[in-house]
């Protein structure tokens, strides 16, 4: 790829991670051999990123279209794909896209943003499981097993179809992300925030079952700065690709209880909610109802399963995480403030922090 710019394509631009990465990309070294274009799926998303001032001309179409997306994607030499890690139709047009690319004697590179509900449980937060997932274990079989679950599906259809088409493809795998995003638009991620919606409407602090399980979780900062690296890496051809090419992002993990207990005593010192205990839902459905808009599967699967994964892989590849487990818990009533900013019910204007005792 040596003469021109690299070309790249981000999806998912106006995204947490992909809004995030987006900025990242744009203040990193690539910013000076490569091109940078942004996709999103909406006019609305796109005016947004282009008002930010990244200096980046985003453009939108729809990841259902299938024959648009592949269009456009058959331009790039590297796309990075952050807009959905469910979205099957998407990813096979994003596969053909590229894999004409190949068909024409050209490098193709996919990475491709998972996460680690790939390797959740059904334990409802009833115990802690032993099974711990490194991400040099083949991941690809795990998910193989059982490729119903639609995360799944997605993961091990790009793996195949990129072995058979001749796409060097790589999965980033992120655990519960926290931390304000760095981008135009949606600047929380969904666990943590989630939680803590629900705890201003009901005024407590709640988990799933006896909170027994864990799960991992790592900093928006330096899953943008593994995102980097691997770029950098797999532009070099210096990173492991296809059924082995999986690569998690963690720097810590905690239980489903150890997060609630740690939350419950933030909101209280804020007088959000009523007591500085969390306390079980009544019932899997009750936290569906609060949660995940009455999906019993969902909130077992978001907020009381086991989901224990650890960064060999990406460690091995030269990632150095920044932040310690330790600064998950400090920064809750950073993500509470975040919250409080988006949320009309409690006011836009943000909280002074430094004001309460």
């Amino acid at each position: 790829m040596s003469g021109t710019k690299t070309k790249i394509l981000l999806t998912g631009a106006s995204g947490y991670i992909g809004g995030s990465l987006l900025r990242a990309l744009l203040s990193s070294p690539h910013a000076a051999t490569c091109s940078i274009d942004a996709l999103v799926r909406s006019k609305e998303h796109a005016d947004a990123v282009k008002a930010f001032g990244l200096g980046v001309e985003p453009f939108h179409s729809d990841l259902a279209d299938v024959d648009d997306i592949a269009r456009v994607v058959s331009e790039y030499d590297v796309v990075i794909h952050c807009a959905s890690a469910q979205h099957l139709r998407g990813a096979k047009a994003i596969v053909a896209g590229l894999a004409r690319r190949v068909q024409q004697g050209k490098q193709a590179l996919l990475i491709h943003t998972s996460g680690t509900s790939t390797l959740a449980d059904r334990a409802a937060g009833e115990y802690l499981s032993e099974e711990i997932y490194p991400d040099t274990d083949n991941i690809y079989a795990v998910e193989k097993k059982d490729a119903s679950y639609n995360i799944r599906a997605v993961d091990t259809f790009i793996v195949e179809a990129a072995k058979e088409s001749g796409i060097k493809a790589f999965i980033v795998v992120p655990p519960t992300i926290y931390g304000v995003g760095a981008g135009p638009i949606n600047r929380t991620s969904h666990q943590v925030p989630t939680l803590i919606r629900a705890a201003l409407h009901s005024r407590k602090v709640q988990y799933v079952g006896k909170g027994a399980s864990a799960w991992t979780h790592i900093h928006i900062s330096d899953l943008t700065d593994l995102y980097l690296l691997l770029l950098d890496k797999a532009l070099k051809g210096e990173a492991t690709d296809g059924e082995h090419g999986y690569y998690f992002a963690e720097t810590g993990e905690r239980t489903w209880k150890q997060l609630a207990e740690s939350l419950a005593k933030a909101m209280h010192a804020l007088k959000l909610v009523d007591s500085d205990q969390a306390t079980p839902f009544p019932s899997l459905k009750a936290a569906g109802d609060a949660l995940t808009m009455g999906s019993e599967e969902f909130a077992n699967i978001a907020f009381g399963s086991n989901s224990r994964a650890r960064a060999v892989r990406s460690r091995k590849l030269g990632w150095k995480p920044r932040h310690s487990n330790e600064h998950f818990f400090e920064s809750l009533p950073l993500e509470i403030e975040e919250v409080l900013k988006e949320d009309p019910a409690h006011g836009k204007g943000g909280l002074d922090l430094s004001t309460v005792c």
